[in-house]
This record gives structure tokens, sequence and C-alpha cells, in this order.
């Protein structure tokens, strides 16, 4: 069979593969160019830094041979005959031939020397050997009669100028008299050709590179051959030159062209060589070395290619053989682009019709195991085996028979707020929780009840293991509170051999579960606590407690009304559940009936009576007891008191009117914007518009819905949504209670009312339930 529909994921795994292979061949090959090219650049450096040195060296030895010459000449007969001649001016025959003497003596052993000058300060001339013995050097005259001292033995860079030319010299100082006005006695200066150094220079570093040598003095005057490229490198190199003190190198870009520019100083001449050398040498080198590793990476990323096929065909073959096995066990599918489509379809059909098949068996044990609890007495025995085997219940082991009632705490507001989804799963959390930690130490099997709680049939060996169950129970609740944020109330039945009494065990299980009323939420109530309870409200300590609480509202004192209201509920607490309902419905008649001929105040008793079957504690009856008393023993409010209840009543009202559409709108949010507590609004409001703060959000959302039903094209589920009620259950069931038809129909009679020609809707069928 043709595989479906193509081998695309082959030829994406073949792609990866390649493109990984041929990334990491490329990427070693950048790095092998990156390093020989950081080793060509290394090996210029050193180069370069090698030839400076050498450079550098024999630079010194010139240095000192020419210190040497200066310190020679001082000393010298006919040198010393010049400088400290005092009749110079008139021995002036003599003394030129002494200058001719001392520069062919000089000049034959050092051809470096450009010329002699030997000043006399007798006569303040210097004498010259070069153009004649009274040659004027202006350079000189101007350097001697600055305000610096001239240096001893250090060259100094200088020009002489003669028949508007000029010649670059180093020259060299040598004096040691000077008299009282700080005046040269004797002076001794020898003039170095800059040609000859430089041409030296360039005779030792006989490099084929095109490096150019450049020597610079210290204060930044340029010594060099009159290679154009020099002055520019003068110019860059110059500036930092007094960062450089020792051999160093760094790259710069002169004439647009990057130069490798090494730096080293000649001892302590002052002076810095130099040398640049054009990075186009080494771009040459390594062109070929690019050139080379481009034709390497480009043979082996072809060999990668053809190494990736045999590579992908062989990662690729176990899904190619279980796409092939599973076509020819499931066939084909429509829509699938790709293999891991066609398996993905397959896996989802095939886990749809699972959840089906466990969705239906689930069904069936449920309401096998709801049909036993309700009418177990009519169950036989081999209906009992029959049927545990056949939905592999746990309830044929041996031991008693036991129910626990779970229910949910403030399961009106959840109720009302959660959708059936949320609903659905808090049932299905809450039964599994409690069956995985009971089950690790009994037998039980539970089933859903209506509304949010659910029953327990469990086995325990005997009557002793049941205190086993209460620790478990605990750690239940503990768990859903702390994972789920909800409170259960658990509420246990007595025990039994026989399974025919499963039903009455669930019956006395759901009757101690109503003494949650007693104990409180998230408690855990044992047949033993609900059977303490007394039977009916004839203690003389509840017969005190009413007639003082009947005392205090005919006197319309509050303070005592709320200490006898103490009294009842210590006393009420302590009887039977339903015998608590009557005696909270008998001292509401009571307080009303003293109330009405006290002060006139009245509070709806079936209202009242209904909330009461509503609640789930004795402490929320107490808070209704308590907003009912506060209207029997309060005074007459003034005038001004009554003007700020009729504004808070409109503030309340205008909230409710423009934020109806906020799901979390309530009595206690609005109370906040108010500034008052929720507890003395409820009370104000229903006095004044006979009616709870609840119940006048839920009409005006009502109303809206009416109105966009009306006047939109919206679904239902849409306007559900914008008045803030994503119940949909309990939005139907408001509106219907209000309109007394369901949010479909009524849409359809009010655009019958308006076109009789609109009844083509009318057999549309409703989207979502009326009950």
């Amino acid at each position: 069979m043709k595989l479906i529909p193509i081998r695309s994921y082959h030829k994406r795994i073949f792609i990866w593969v390649a493109g990984v292979v041929v990334a990491l061949v490329i990427a070693f090959s950048i790095v092998v160019y990156l390093n020989v090219s950081r080793a060509v650049t290394a090996e210029r450096i050193s180069k370069n830094n090698q030839t400076l040195t050498q450079i550098c060296y024999n630079m010194d030895l010139v240095n000192a041979t020419i210190k040497n010459l200066c310190s020679m000449l001082y000393i010298d007969a006919d040198v010393e005959m010049i400088m400290h001649d005092r009749n110079a001016n008139e021995n002036i025959g003599p003394n030129i031939v002494r200058m001719n003497n001392i520069h062919k003596k000089t000049l034959t052993a050092n051809p470096f020397v450009h010329s002699i000058y030997i000043y006399n300060g007798y006569s303040g001339h210097f004498y010259s050997s070069y153009q004649g013995l009274l040659f004027k050097d202006k350079n000189l005259d101007s350097l001697v009669e600055s305000a610096s001292p001239l240096p001893v033995l250090r060259p100094v860079f200088r020009q002489i100028e003669y028949n508007g030319k000029s010649v670059d010299v180093l020259s060299y100082f040598v004096y040691n008299t000077i008299d009282q006005d700080d005046m040269l006695r004797g002076c001794l200066v020898i003039n170095v050709t800059i040609d000859w150094l430089v041409e030296n220079i360039y005779a030792l570093n006989q490099d084929e590179s095109g490096g150019e040598m450049v020597l610079l003095i210290s204060d930044g005057q340029l010594v060099t051959s009159q290679n154009p490229i020099s002055r520019e490198i003068r110019d860059i190199v110059s500036i930092d030159l007094k960062d450089k003190p020792t051999l160093e190198w760094e790259e710069k870009t002169v004439a647009g062209e990057p130069y490798f520019i090494s730096y080293a100083p000649i001892g302590t001449s002052g002076i810095t060589l130099v040398m640049a050398n054009p990075q186009s040498s080494a771009d040459r080198y390594l062109g070929q070395i690019r050139l080379n590793i481009i034709l390497i990476t480009l043979v082996f990323a072809l060999l990668a290619v053809l190494f990736a096929l045999p590579v992908s065909s062989n990662i690729y073959n176990p899904l190619g053989n279980l796409v092939n096995w599973v076509q020819e066990s499931f066939g084909e599918t429509q829509g699938s682009a790709n293999e891991m489509d066609y398996l993905q379809n397959i896996y989802k059909a095939h886990q749809k019709y699972e959840k089906e098949m466990s969705s239906s068996l689930r069904s069936l044990r449920q309401a096998w195991l709801a049909d036993l609890l309700a009418d177990s007495a009519s169950v036989s025995e081999e209906d009992m085996k029959a049927g545990c085997v056949a939905h592999n219940l746990s309830l044929l082991k041996e031991g008693l028979f036991l129910v626990c009632v779970l229910s949910i705490d403030k399961a009106k507001g959840f109720e009302q707020t959660a959708s059936l989804e949320d609903k659905d799963l808090l049932k299905y959390v809450m039964t599994n929780v409690f069956t995985e930690i009971i089950g690790e130490a009994f037998p039980n099997e539970g089933v859903k009840l209506q509304g949010l709680g659910a029953a327990f049939a469990i086995k325990v060996p005997s009557i002793e293991d049941t205190e086993t169950l209460l620790p478990l129970a605990r750690e239940a609740g503990a768990y859903l509170m702390k994972h789920f944020a909800v409170s259960i109330t658990f509420a246990f039945s007595g025990t039994s051999e026989n399974y025919k009494d499963l039903t009455a065990l669930v019956a006395e299980a759901e009757q101690n579960a109503s003494y949650r009323f007693v104990f409180g939420r998230n408690s855990i109530i044992t047949p033993e606590m609900a059977s303490s309870r007394i039977q009916g409200p004839t203690t003389q300590a509840l017969k005190a407690a009413e007639k003082k609480l009947s005392d205090a509202v005919k006197e319309c004192d509050s303070k005592a009304a709320s200490q006898a209201l103490d009294s009842f509920f210590a006393e009420v607490g302590k009887l039977k559940y339903n015998s608590i309902l009557v005696a909270l419905l008998r001292l509401i008649v009571t307080i009303n009936e003293q109330g009405d001929r006290s002060n006139g105040a009245y509070v709806n008793l079936d209202s009242l009576t209904r909330n009461f079957f509503q609640l789930e504690t004795l402490d929320e009856a107490r808070q209704e007891l308590d907003i009912a008393l506060a209207d029997y023993t309060k005074k007459k409010p003034s005038l001004k008191t009554s003007e700020r209840r009729a504004k808070i009543i409109e503030a309340a009202k205008a909230i409710i009117s423009e934020k109806h559409q906020d799901a979390s709108l309530c009595l206690d949010s609005i109370a906040d914007m108010c500034k008052i507590s929720s507890k003395h609004l409820s009370l104000i409001f229903k006095e004044s518009e006979g009616m709870s703060v609840a119940e006048r959000i839920n009409e005006t959302r009502m109303l809206k819905a009416a109105e966009l039903l009306v006047s939109s094209n919206l679904s239902i589920k849409d306007i559900s949504s914008m008045i803030g009620m994503s119940n949909q259950t309990y939005f139907y069931s408001l509106f219907r209670k209000k309109f007394g038809v369901s949010p479909k129909t009524y849409a359809i009679m009010k655009a019958t009312s308006k076109n009789d020609d609109s009844l083509d809707n009318g057999d549309e069928q409703e989207d979502a339930p009326e009950d």
C-alpha cells in the first residue's frame, strides 16, 4: 500500500541531517580560517618586533659612537684652541687651518658627520667647518638664544639652511663652561647626517613587504625618507607617541589602507622607531589560504550530503514502518498532509472511540450503582453478584457496609456562577480524590448525587475500623481545599452486614449531613454526633431566652436583644435538625408579632423562612436574625438619616444600572463603592425597595437581556455573557421566572407582535435547556 501521502518526513529528516553536518563543516572552516588569520597577523607583528629590536640595537651602537666622538673631540687640542682663543677674531687664519684639520680627521673615520661647530665665548661666534669658518647658522643661533638650555649629548633634530636649501641633521652639543650670566664660554656641536642614518636603517631592514620606516624625535618631529606615505604615518602616530614607551603594535588606517604600526624606543636617545607594514601583504597570503579553505569546505559539504542519505533513511525507517502498519490496519484518513498528521488523526479517532466506550461503561456503572443505592432491598443476591462482577465493583468483599455522603460547602453560590463543565469537573475531582485516598485502606464505590454531592458505599472489616475512616476523610478534605479551594463536609452512616440496607444507610448519611447546620462547614459528622441531639425545643433555657428576646424587642433594646439571641443560639445548637428549624421559625413569628406591636416594624416572614431553609450553618442564621432584629429594635430615623439612606439607595441603584454586566457585581462590591457595610446596605435597600440587592441585580439584568433579545441579532449565549451571567442554565431559570417564557420564545413573541410575517422563526428549536 502506498505511504500516505508522500515521504515528506523523510525529506525533512534528510534536510535536517545534511544541514547540520554542512553547518558543522562551515563552522569548522570559519574557525580554522580565523585561527590562521590570527596566526599570520601574530607572525607579522613578531617579525616587525624582531626587526625593530635589531635596528634599535644598531642605532644604540651608532648613538654611543657619536657620543664617544663628541667626548674625544671636546678634549682635542685644536678644538680647545678655537673654543678658548681670546683673540679669535684676529686669528682667523690659524683657526681656519685648525677647523679644516678637525673636519678632515673626523670625517675620515666618521662618514655620518655632516659638519662641526665650535663656539667661542670670547667672540660670541660659532666657527663652522661647513661653508666657511664664519658661516651663519640662523637655526642654531635661535636655538642658543632660546630660554631653554641646550641638551648635552642628546640628539636635536634641526635644519641647516644655505642658499635657499636646507639639510636635515641631528645636532649633539657638548659643553661644561657657563659664565655667571648663564652664557656659554665654549661649546662643541657635531651635526650628524640624517640621510646616512636613514639609509643604514633601510639597509638593515631588507623587508619586501612594503614596510615604511619612520624615525620620530620625542617632541614629535619627523625624520624619514621621502616616501609620500611617511607624512601621513607621522600625522597618525606622532600624536600618541608619548603613550608608547615600550615595544608595542596596533592597527591604523593610513591613506584609506589598513597598516600594522609597531613602535620601539631607541635606548636613551629620545628617538622612537616606527615600522608601518600594509596589511595587504598579509591579506594576499590569507587570500590564498581562504580560497583553499573554501574549496575544502565545498568538498566536505558534498560528502556531508552523501553521508546524510543513508543516515536519514535509517532514522526514518521506524516511522515509515509504523505508518505502513497503521495504514494497513486502519486505512487512510481524510486531511492527512504527511505521515505525522496521518498518525495524529488515527490516534485522535482511536482516542475518541476509547473515550466514548469508557464514558458508556462509566455511565452504565454509575447507573447500576445509583439504582442499587436507591432501592437496595429489591436487588436479589444473584443480581448483586452479577452486577458487581459486570461493572468491576468491590462491594462483594467481606465486611460491613457503611455510607459516606460528601456535600460541597457554599454550594448555592457555586451553582449560580459556575458552568456545567465546571460543576462536572468538580464532581469528578471530588469523587476521584476521595476514592483514591479511602481506597488505600478500604474498598469503596461512589456515585454522584443530585446537585453538588456524592455518596460512597464503603466496606470495612469491622466496626472498630470505622475510626480509621475519619483521618482519611480529613486528609481528602485538606487535599481538596489546598489544590482546588473547595470545602467539603463529610457525613457517615452507621454500619450493616447486609447490602439490602444500603438505601437506608444512604438516607441516614444524608440526614446526618444536615447537621452541617450545627457543626459548620468542612466538618466530619458521625452517627454518634447526630444521635446526641435533643428531641424538641422544650428546655427551660430556650424558653427563657425567647422571653428575654421578646421583651428586648418590645423595649427596642438592641443590646439586650443581642444577649438574648446569644443565649438562644447556645441552647438551640443542642437540638436535632428538625427541632432547630421549628425553634427558629417559632422565634421569628414571636419576634415579628412583638415588633409589629411595639414600633410598627415588619419583616416578610415567608422570605425569611425560605432563606433559613437555604442556609448551611447556624452562624448564617444568626446573621439573618441580627438583620431582622435591627429593624425591630431601631428607633425611627431622623429626617437627616432618611435623606442619607435615600442617597445611598439611589447610588446603589445607579451602580447596579451602570455595572450590571460585571459578573462580580454583588452586595459586598456595591457596599464597598457606597462606603458602608454590606449588612447595613442589605437592610436599608430591602426596607426601601421591597427586594434584596441581589434580586435588583437579577431584575436589571433580565430587563437588559429582554431589550437585547428584541433590538439585536446577538445569540442568547452572547447576551447572557454581556449582562454578566456566564452560567446559561441559571440565566434561563431567572428569565423564565421573570417573563414566564424562555428567552427564545420571548424574542419570537416580540418579533411576531411587530410583524406578523416573521412567524417563520417560530418553529426553531431552542439552543439551551429551559429548565
